[in-house]
């Protein structure tokens, strides 16, 4: 399971709270992993830290991206960001990470 967080001190206590309902209600979830979204990169290393100080294992951190903002105003697809993007980047080390073909 991935959850996602901003970088708020609200975002990640939710963040942790469905981790502690996801094993409160006995679920078949195997594992847990946080991933934190539009992270300003002066942030990065304080959120991943964040994360680990509330028990959630950091997955990704995946960069505030002005190229996203320019596609969310346009109206265009995201899927077709350029590899340049720092989001697209992230998201793809992500997947490498998982094993997803």
């Amino acid at each position: 399971m991935m959850i996602t967080t901003d970088p708020t001190a609200r975002g990640i206590t939710t963040a942790k709270r469905i981790a502690e309902l996801v094993k409160e209600l006995d679920t078949k979830v195997g594992q847990i992993y946080a991933v934190a979204n539009r992270i300003p990169e002066s942030l990065d290393q304080r959120i991943r830290q964040d994360l680990q100080n509330v028990g959630l294992k950091c997955l990704a951190v995946v960069p505030e991206d002005e190229l996203v903002q320019e596609f969310e105003v346009e109206g265009k697809p995201i899927y077709n960001l350029p590899d340049a993007s720092k989001a697209f980047k992230s998201v793809g080390d992500m997947v490498d990470k998982l094993q997803i073909p």
